[in-house]
């Protein structure tokens, strides 16, 4: 499979981190992902710079039948499908129990959306989201999460 995710996965904020998280999980179950955002000197982790690529349109022309292609609310989705990808589908992680309509109209223009929880999944049908939904829970690492001083048996 083949996943190009047209996003941010540099910095600190959690989104951000779901994203660099998603993509190394991906990779290492052997996905041929790579992520697609400007250059930046913010953050991101040393295993996620082999999955990086900065050239928009290389990543454009890398697009076939065989991609998935992923992003959060994209803006362009309609010149997205002029390259005629195996899917478009679109992350959302919201708490709250309604989302912007125009995200909602994003959403329902992508194949799949992804959610993290059936309670997201949920609040996306209960605001208005008809396409296909998928429930993918964010995964939890104790290696990653407790470091080595405050390990709990």
């Amino acid at each position: 499979m083949k996943i190009r995710i047209f996003d941010r996965a540099s910095g600190y904020t959690g989104y951000s981190r779901n994203i660099s998280g998603l993509a190394m999980a991906l990779a290492d179950l052997g996905v041929d992902v790579k992520v697609i955002q400007q250059k930046t000197d913010e953050y991101f982790p040393d295993k996620l710079k082999p999955l990086m690529e900065y050239n928009q349109q290389k990543a454009f022309q890398d697009i076939d039948k065989d991609t998935v292609v992923m992003g959060r609310t994209f803006a362009g989705i309609e010149g997205l499908r002029s390259f005629n990808p195996k899917m478009i589908c679109t992350i959302l992680v919201l708490e709250g129990d309604r989302i912007p309509e125009d995200w909602v109209a994003r959403a329902n223009m992508c194949d799949q959306v992804w959610a993290s929880s059936t309670y997201n999944k949920e609040m996306l049908i209960k605001n208005g989201v008809a396409c296909d939904i998928a429930v993918i829970h964010h995964g939890f690492d104790q290696e990653i999460y407790y470091s080595k001083w405050d390990k709990h048996e």
